[in-house]
Parts: C-alpha cells; sequence; structure tokens
C-alpha cells in the first residue's frame, strides 16, 4: 500500500491494490453491483505496476485489473476523456490513420489558426491546450528504410520497435537510435509491418484488437533473424516483455526484448565512441514501465554516467509515478499532473540543462509541466542526448 500513489495521495484503501482486488472479488461473486463508484475506483489506477513489482506473494495485479476491464467492456459507457482516448487508440491501429494524423499535427502547429484558438481562449474551453504543451514540434515522416547495415564490422543484427506514437512525433529519438546503433556495429531492421504495441487496447479491456496487435508483431519480428529487439519507449518495451505467455513464438519474441539504453551501455564498443566535450546537468526520470516491468531502470543513468563531463541526477526514490500511465494523464488530468507536481519540483530544485525519459508518454507529460510553469528545459529521450554528443 504505501509504493501505490493512489492510496498515498487518498488514503483510500479502495485506492489502493488490496482494495482494488477486494472490490473485484466482490463484483466477481456477485456482491457488489458495477457501477459508477466501482468503476471509478478501478480506473483510478495508473497501472503503474509499483504494489506488483515488490509483492512477496507476486500476486498478478496488472493481470486481474486488465481482465475485469475486459470483463466488464461491454456493460460500460464510454464518454467524455475516455471516450477521447478511445478514439485515439483506433487511429493508432492502423499505419495510415498514423500517418495522416501526424500531418494534421504537423499543419496545425505551423498553422494561423492555431494561435488564433490559443488567443480566444477556445482551447482552454476545449482541454486541448495541455495537449498541444504535450506535444514537441512534428516533423515530416521521412522516408524510412526497411534496414541499415552496420557502419563497421558487424557484431549483430537488432531490431528497433517504433511503437505508434514513437512514428507520429518521435522520429528524431528514432533517428538517434539507428545512428548509434549501426555506429556500434549493428545492422538494424525496422520493419515497415510492425503496429502499435497493444498496450492501449489491452489496459481498456479490448482484449480482442490488443491479441491481433500482439500477433502482428511477433510474426513481423520473427521473420527476421536477429540479437535483440529494442524499444524506444519503455511503456511498449514493457509490453513486449509480456508477449511471454503467448505460445513459443511469443516467448521467443519476449526473450528478445531490451530497452534501448542498456543494450548501448553493454554494446561491446560504445565507449569507443566519439564523445564532444561536454559539462552538462542531465535530470534523469525513471517511468515506471522502465523500473516495474522491465527492470532496466539502471540503463539510462549507467549510459550518461559512461560519458566524462555528463553529470546525471536521478529522481528521488519518494517519487513513484510521474503521473503519464499512458492515457491516464488524458482520462485523469487533474489527478495525473497532482501526481507530476513533485517531480516538477525537483526538476526545479536541480536546475539541470536538460531533462531525458526513456518513455514517450512520461516525455509527453514533462513537457506540458515544464512549459506550465514556465520553465525553459527540454525533454528527450536519453538516446538523442546521447546521439547529440557523438562526433
Amino acid at each position: 500500500m504505501p509504493k501505490c500513489p493512489t492510496y498515498a495521495l487518498t488514503l483510500d484503501e479502495n485506492e489502493s491494490p488490496r482494495g482494488r482486488i477486494a472490490l473485484i472479488q466482490g463484483w466477481s461473486n456477485g456482491a457488489l453491483k458495477l457501477n459508477s463508484k466501482l468503476l471509478k475506483h478501478i480506473d483510478s489506477c495508473l497501472m503503474c505496476r509499483s504494489c506488483e513489482d515488490i509483492c512477496p506473494a507476486e500476486v498478478p495485479y496488472g493481470e486481474l485489473v486488465d481482465g475485469f476491464r475486459e470483463k466488464v467492456r461491454t456493460d460500460r459507457v464510454f464518454f467524455g476523456n475516455r471516450f477521447k482516448t478511445d478514439v485515439i487508440r483506433k487511429i493508432l491501429r492502423a499505419k495510415q490513420k498514423t500517418r495522416l494524423l501526424n500531418s494534421l499535427l504537423r499543419h496545425y502547429q505551423s498553422s494561423r489558426i492555431r494561435h488564433f484558438l490559443e488567443n480566444i481562449g477556445v482551447t482552454n474551453v476545449l482541454g486541448s491546450a495541455r495537449m498541444d504543451a504535450m506535444l514537441p514540434a512534428i516533423k515530416p515522416l521521412p522516408k524510412r528504410k526497411n534496414v541499415y547495415p552496420a557502419l563497421n564490422k558487424e557484431v549483430g543484427v537488432v531490431g528497433i520497435f517504433t511503437g505508434c506514437m514513437g512514428e507520429i512525433i518521435d522520429n528524431e529519438t528514432i533517428d538517434s537510435a539507428i545512428n548509434l546503433l549501426v555506429k556500434l556495429g549493428y545492422s538494424v531492421f525496422l520493419p515497415e509491418a510492425q503496429v502499435c504495441c497493444g498496450a492501449l487496447d489491452l489496459h481498456a479491456g479490448d482484449q480482442h484488437n490488443a491479441d491481433k496487435l500482439f500477433q502482428t508483431n511477433i510474426q513481423t519480428f520473427n521473420n527476421y533473424q536477429s540479437d535483440a529487439i529494442l524499444s524506444i519507449a519503455s511503456g511498449c518495451g514493457a509490453m513486449l516483455k509480456e508477449y511471454l505467455n503467448l505460445g513459443a513464438k511469443g516467448a521467443e519474441f519476449s526473450s528478445k526484448a531490451r530497452d534501448i539504453n542498456q543494450f548501448l551501455v553493454d554494446s561491446p564498443r560504445f565507449h569507443n565512441l566519439p564523445f564532444k566535450p561536454c559539462s552538462q546537468k542531465v535530470y534523469v526520470h525513471t517511468p515506471c514501465s522502465l523500473k516495474n516491468v522491465m527492470h532496466e531502470e539502471q540503463g539510462p543513468y549507467r549510459l550518461l554516467n559512461s560519458i566524462s563531463g555528463v553529470f546525471p541526477i536521478v529522481q528521488p526514490q519518494s517519487i513513484n509515478c510521474c503521473g503519464a500511465a499512458g492515457s491516464y494523464m488524458l482520462e485523469h488530468p487533474k489527478i495525473a499532473k497532482s501526481f507530476l507536481e513533485g517531480l516538477l519540483d525537483s526538476i526545479e530544485k536541480e536546475k539541470p540543462g536538460i531533462v531525458v525519459s526513456s518513455n514517450i508518454g512520461c516525455a509527453m507529460h514533462l513537457r506540458a509541466g515544464l512549459r506550465e510553469r514556465e520553465l525553459n528545459i527540454e525533454v528527450v529521450h536519453p538516446v538523442v542526448f546521447v546521439d547529440r554528443l557523438v562526433g
């Protein structure tokens, strides 16, 4: 319970892992009816999995909540913010729709309409102002190759799982990952047929569409002979790790899933890269998915700590979750923002030159919070920061 962010905020046992399991059990045996009050307690869970990571009985809390959401999905009505994220999930399932979304966002950012709507306050009324603040400058989607050969003698072959949001708004991270990997002697493949990892659908109770996405990714990546499948967003990486339970092919896929930070720093040629002189404080944000599911939270710190002149600052252990939590920051913006305040206070106190986060959703949430506080601090993925230092 002390590790649960929502319990720490409310001191209400219904907002704790044990309380939520009791509610689900009460519903399953007929003692409790499905109503808005019960759903509110379950939906307010961040799914950070902190409780699951330290539970001595190894209770599969995430699996229980996902299973409940699947069972009640047809009996509930999606409205308000949950309806918005339901629409977003449908867009992210299809490549053509994600490309269209990239184009729409890019043109919106550069148009006069955006500034006009901001000036008359429409974005605040519609609730889109914070969404606007989350976004970096959107760039056109580049024409990518399926394979990028190693620049030197090849030491291995790896795939990059770009994630649906990565391709829409975070192409700089994809480019930096490719640049670093080929310089380290890895041939890199980016399958065109890869799709969303399926986490958003799974956590919304849509097991049917989640399964279709799982199987597409497994089949797509298993068509290549690779040493590792690297995620550039820890939320996706956590989901890929859990393909383990999807048969032999799923287990094969899952065994290769790695976070890119740890993979890079463990690469034999990493310390031979020609880094430019640097003297900078870098605040390292640790996403819950990287810590509680992937268990590779030391990767970003080790990566930055191995570069001379870089001074990584790790967030305090008292900060359990930034509040982004996939679609949570869109569905529960006020609560999500309250979780972010402690992290922003810590960043403001440390005064770093830059903030790095290994999860795109967390980076978006952080970016919005920093802008609201009028703190001119850039938020990027660790591999982007490292790539900028390589001559």
